[in-house]
């Protein structure tokens, strides 16, 4: 009977000893002749190149369905310029927001000042964490809750928990609603459900604080609002490209 050793010889040719620039020398059938060290390095290669393209794909996918307005899909930390001692501690804040030391974040301030560009930059850093940020306006958001109203067979509550149970919500333009008691009342609630949640929300508002208590929130939300970080910002417009 013929042995192993003769089925791979006859098979692949006999063991020879080759050299390899990299690794020096091994051993291999002639037939055969790849080093194994250069062999195992590509197909480990190959693997990254793989689970990268994955990885890209999804992130890709969890930053198209975070509802970021296109302008700031591609905006990162690095194309927000910190170029006072007020920004950078505006820009630090972010970046503990995105890492997760800070849940509850309010920014106030005039338009134009790069209030949503960074916050666009932050959502994309938590991303690239393995979160599933949902961005929204405060009036897009209302809306899509007072379209459930007198419809049959859709429910008010799915919708609203919607936003209660994001990863992380971001809700931009408070307070340019209508400003009524409905509205109060649905932004209120879904603020403290997720608050109780403990869920990451950052809120972002041209109007002052004291009239965000007037028009946007009650009284319960309003202590939720505190219990986390209040940015006001007091610088002039920032550069188009830098909004």
């Amino acid at each position: 009977m013929e042995s192993m050793h003769d089925i791979l010889v006859r098979q692949f040719g006999p063991v020879m000893d080759f050299n390899c620039s990299t690794h020096g020398l091994y051993r291999a059938h002639r037939d055969s002749s790849e080093c194994p060290l250069c062999f195992d390095i590509k197909e480990k290669e190959k693997e990254a190149a793989i689970e990268t393209d994955r990885r890209t794909r999804i992130l890709a996918s969890r930053w198209a369905e975070s509802g970021m307005p296109e302008k700031f899909r591609e905006v990162s930390f690095d194309d927000w310029l910190a170029d006072s001692d007020e920004k950078k501690k505006v820009k630090q804040m972010a970046k503990w927001f995105a890492e997760g030391a800070l849940k509850r974040w309010l920014i106030i301030g005039p338009c134009r000042t790069g209030k949503t560009m960074l916050v666009a930059a932050t959502l994309r850093a938590m991303v690239n964490n393995g979160k599933e940020p949902l961005y929204t306006s405060a009036t897009r958001m209302l809306r899509s809750v007072r379209d459930t109203w007198g419809k049959r067979g859709v429910d008010e509550q799915a919708v609203m928990d919607k936003y209660i149970k994001a990863n992380v919500l971001a809700v931009d333009e408070i307070g340019a609603g209508t400003g009524s008691d409905n509205d109060m009342v649905i932004l209120s609630e879904i603020i403290c459900d997720r608050y109780a949640a403990n869920l990451p929300t950052v809120l972002i508002s041209n109007l002052l604080a004291d009239d965000l208590k007037k028009y946007a929130f009650d009284d319960r939300a309003v202590v939720r609002i505190r219990d986390g970080e209040v940015t006001d910002v007091k610088w002039d417009a920032m550069p188009y490209a830098q909004q």
